[in-house]
């Protein structure tokens, strides 16, 4: 069940992927320049995306009771330590991992995609927890009446903070 969900999911990126990658040549050879135009037309291939699977629903897979009854088998073999090595070690051992393997490519995908979201999101938190290092760092500036002026016209303050051990401005914020 789990494989034939993130199945259905491969496929729908991959979908995805192509709808976006048509999508991005057709805008680079019709030269649309004009930003509503380019900005209407990925919102409406975000709006066909979402509906890809309602329009094209998912795969559903048949159980078939003889396959499953082979994988239990092929699973008891594999991991049963009281196993006869040279039994579990013999030619047909490579032909059930290989069934193995190919009938639980999408668990390992969905593994591989879990390990990558966990990465990038360590990364973020890494992130912000720099960011707020270097804001602890920085000793907020004495502003000029100018820099009062300006941020009272269009309505935004925001605190300046000199750092340091950084070459080069940088702005730092939510939105």
């Amino acid at each position: 069940m789990v494989s034939n969900v993130l199945e259905n999911v491969a496929r729908w990126n991959i979908q995805i992927a192509l709808l976006t990658i048509v999508a991005a040549v057709l805008l680079r050879v019709l030269a649309v320049s004009a930003p509503v135009v380019r900005h209407a037309i990925w919102r409406a291939l975000l709006v066909v995306c979402l509906a890809l699977p309602v329009v094209q629903p998912w795969r559903a897979q048949a159980i078939d009771p003889s396959q499953v009854r082979a994988e239990i088998v092929d699973a008891a073999l594999l991991t049963s330590p009281t196993a006869d090595m040279a039994f579990v070690a013999g030619p047909a051992a490579g032909t059930r991992l290989a069934r193995h393997l190919r009938s639980n490519w999408a668990a390992y995908v969905g593994m591989v995609l879990a390990a990558g979201i966990a990465v990038r999101l360590a990364w973020l938190l890494a992130g912000i927890h720099r960011l707020q290092r270097l804001r602890r760092t920085g000793e907020l500036a004495v502003t000029s009446e100018g820099y009062r002026e300006v941020s009272a016209l269009i309505g935004a303050g925001v605190e300046i903070r000199p750092v340091e051990s950084l070459g080069m401005p940088v702005t730092v914020g939510v939105l």
